[in-house]
């Protein structure tokens, strides 16, 4: 008796999540229904949780289990979309591909990024936000871009176009210039000593300055600068 009782209450539990899964959905596309239980309509298909695929005008989408597979592609702006979570995400556009293994999202095991505009192609390893990575390596196909990171210790960017370069050893070395100002700096041991130098506009000479502890000013030559007319107040 129990057991015809059990099998009736799960063949009704069946039937009712079947009922509930297998929905009509409300659909903005003008296509002549037919009997289907509402699973598809024209090109498109709902059938949650398992799957939701859907064509209309010019973008296509399709979700497999609660959006763990995508799919997903827009012929306006030629951008593309897919992912397997946690395994792989994937976005393409004019501009870029961008490929995440082990992700969702962020943090990233691991990424690839090729920017076919500035021609940068990136490989990161424990992506754990933007710009923050444990290693990476980036360049440039012309190698005027270079950009390397190792364990937050060693980070050293050089850019051509812009004439920046940077430079970390952490804690012990940190060196910035800038070439087009005529700017830069060198700081040890966390900026407890630091040296900068900056070129004065509209002339070959250069403000020089020591300090000690962030803000201590040990050395510079503006009186000299001052004597000389250069300059008449401290930068």
């Amino acid at each position: 008796m129990y057991d015809n009782l059990f099998k009736k209450t799960v063949i009704s539990c069946l039937l009712f999540s079947c009922f509930i899964c297998i929905r009509a959905q409300v659909d903005s596309t003008k296509v002549k229904l037919s009997f289907n239980l509402g699973i598809t309509r024209g090109q498109n298909i709902y059938l949650r949780p398992f799957i939701r695929k859907i064509k209309e005008g010019k973008e296509k989408d399709l979700q497999i289990a609660f959006t763990i597979i995508q799919s997903k592609r827009n012929y306006t702006d030629t951008t593309k979309h897919s992912h397997l979570l946690p395994l792989l995400w994937k976005d393409s556009t004019t501009d870029q591909k961008d490929i995440r293994l082990f992700t969702t999202y962020y943090p990233s095991v691991f990424r690839v990024n090729n920017n076919y505009k500035t021609h940068v192609m990136s490989y990161r390893f424990m992506e754990l936000a933007p710009d923050i990575s444990l290693i990476e390596f980036s360049r440039s196909k012309d190698g005027s871009y270079l950009k390397n990171n190792l364990l937050f210790f060693l980070w050293y960017r050089n850019d051509q176009l812009s004439k920046r370069s940077h430079l970390i050893v952490f804690p012990l070395y940190n060196k910035q210039s800038d070439s087009i100002s005529g700017s830069s700096s060198k700081s040890y041991l966390l900026s407890l000593y630091s040296k900068f130098k900056r070129r004065i506009p509209n002339t070959t000479f250069y403000y020089e300055e020591e300090k000690i502890l962030w803000f201590i000013r040990i050395r510079s030559n503006y009186k000299r600068l001052k004597a000389m007319g250069i300059i008449n107040e401290k930068p």
